[in-house]
């Protein structure tokens, strides 16, 4: 095993024990901005995109697991400073690992809103909570993790929300490997829907196309 996969292995499990124990009080919170073919039709199929954010000193990992996504278009859009990136599809559900490798240099505020790391995040103006999940506010500011598509008939969704099947850790300092603690891991689902003129341009044109029936 070289050097590189050490590592990787290394992120895994330092994620995974950290599921069973207690968090630290530290949050990361994760978005699945949803982007349908046609945003009045959500069996139109699309595009997906996950970002994330957090307090402390900002994402070290997280491990997702993901459903109803096509595995064979996913991107991993991290920035350079997580060098592991790992995705398996079990059949089930897609897993996903993506961080920092907790070798030095460690790059910290990676997803803290206002921090250090210069983001390029931004929200849609029109993104909105798809039912029943809640609003966790503005990620703008925050870091853009992985992307893909689905197809027609189906919706990303979290694998077993609620659950320790979505969870990461976070720095609190650059000093040593037991600067990472777990986090408390929140996760939504947004949609983007049609702009507001858009909507009233399409209610005006089915008024005139009922308008014209009328007519004959």
């Amino acid at each position: 095993m070289n050097r590189h996969s050490k590592i990787c292995q290394g992120l895994v499990l330092a994620i995974i024990a950290a599921l069973h124990s207690a968090a630290h009080g530290a949050n990361i919170w994760l978005s699945m901005n949803l982007a349908f073919n046609n945003p009045q039709d959500h069996d139109s199929g699309g595009a997906w995109t996950i970002v994330g954010k957090a307090d402390s000193r900002g994402i070290a990992g997280v491990a997702m697991s993901l459903i109803n996504v096509n595995p064979a278009s996913i991107s991993i859009v991290a920035p350079a400073e997580f060098e592991v990136r790992r995705f398996h599809d079990s059949g089930v559900k897609l897993e996903m690992v993506i961080g920092d490798d907790l070798e030095p240099p460690r790059v910290l505020d990676i997803g803290v809103v206002g921090g250090t790391y210069p983001s390029t995040y931004v929200d849609l103006p029109n993104l909105v909570e798809l039912a029943p999940y809640p609003d966790l506010g503005s990620f703008t500011g925050g870091v853009a993790l992985a992307a893909g598509t689905f197809s027609p008939g189906s919706i990303p969704d979290w694998y077993n929300v609620g659950s320790d099947d979505s969870a990461g850790n976070v720095f609190i300092s650059a000093a040593s490997i037991g600067s990472v603690i777990r986090a408390d891991t929140h996760v939504t689902v947004r949609h983007a829907t049609p702009e507001p003129a858009t909507v009233g341009l399409a209610a005006a044109g089915l008024l005139g196309l009922w308008t014209a029936r009328r007519r004959f």
